[in-house]
This record gives C-alpha cells, sequence and structure tokens, in this order.
C-alpha cells in the first residue's frame, strides 16, 4: 500500500489479518457480520483470511481474494456465513483520486502473486476500478443528500 500512497489513514501498515481488524475497530470503522457490508468494504475471515467485497444482495456478498489456490479469484458468500468475522470499512474519501495508477497498483499486486498470473491481477484491477466508481458514485448521493440536509 505504501507504494500506491495510499495514506495510513486509509489503510495500516501491517499484513496480519486481525491486526488490521483491530485498527479499523480502533477508528470505529470495522462493523460485526450482522451489519450491512458496503462495496469496498474487506470482509475478515475467522481464519485469518481477508477479500475485498465489491458486490452486496440481501444475502450475498461478491468478493475478490487472493491466495486461493494460489490466484485471485472473484468469489461469492453467504452474508451469514460462520467464518466471516465482519467488515473493515477504509476511508476512501483521503485518498487522491491520482494517487494511484493502474501500472502502480498492478505492480503491487504482482508483488504478491506468482509469476505468470498478470491476467487474474489485471482483473482484479479492473475490479477495483469499479469498486472505485462506485465508490465516487455513493459519495456523490451522499454529498447530494447532505445539500438537501
Amino acid at each position: 500500500m505504501q507504494q500506491c500512497k495510499v495514506p495510513a489513514e486509509v489503510f495500516p501498515r501491517c499484513a496480519h489479518v486481525f491486526t488490521i481488524r483491530d485498527w479499523y475497530d480502533q477508528r470505529d470503522r470495522y462493523f460485526k457480520r450482522s451489519s450491512t457490508p458496503l462495496p469496498g468494504d474487506l470482509v475478515v475471515f475467522t481464519y485469518s483470511h481477508i477479500g475485498l467485497v465489491i458486490k452486496v444482495t440481501t444475502s450475498e456478498i461478491v468478493t475478490i481474494e487472493g491466495n486461493k489456490s494460489d490466484a485471485v479469484r472473484k468469489l461469492v458468500h453467504s452474508r451469514s456465513e460462520s467464518t466471516i468475522d465482519g467488515y473493515c470499512r477504509p476511508a476512501y474519501h483521503l485518498v487522491e483520486v491520482d494517487d494511484v495508477t493502474k501500472e502502480e497498483l498492478i505492480e503491487v499486486l504482482r508483488s504478491g502473486f506468482t509469476p505468470g498470473s498478470i491476467n487474474t491481477v489485471n482483473e482484479w484491477a479492473d475490479q477495483l476500478n469499479q469498486v472505485r466508481r462506485e465508490m465516487d458514485k455513493i459519495n456523490e448521493k451522499l454529498d447530494r443528500l447532505l445539500q438537501q440536509g
């Protein structure tokens, strides 16, 4: 994340899943499994695994997860799945849109994956860009609601 210039206020400088969860919890940005996640949230699993939420329905979440059979995969989980611990909500509004280029993101992601998996990394980057667009739409709606006040 440092290579991507993501501020420390958005994502902690650590890799351990439960340390990440606790970091978000200390900032009131961690929500239990029973809460409703948003696209862009990080789902924390009880078995020390984390994924990126890209879609939410009333009964399921769609995620992008790494380290699944040595690949990045798009997965569907029931929201009531007992292995879901909760959700971390990064403060994306603190990241400048121009701070991260796709090439920088791909380089960071590539460093954590096996050689030859660039297609899946590109797919993940595309999904992350989709999440960013969805988050922009959500922020625009929130701004309009706040202005209507």
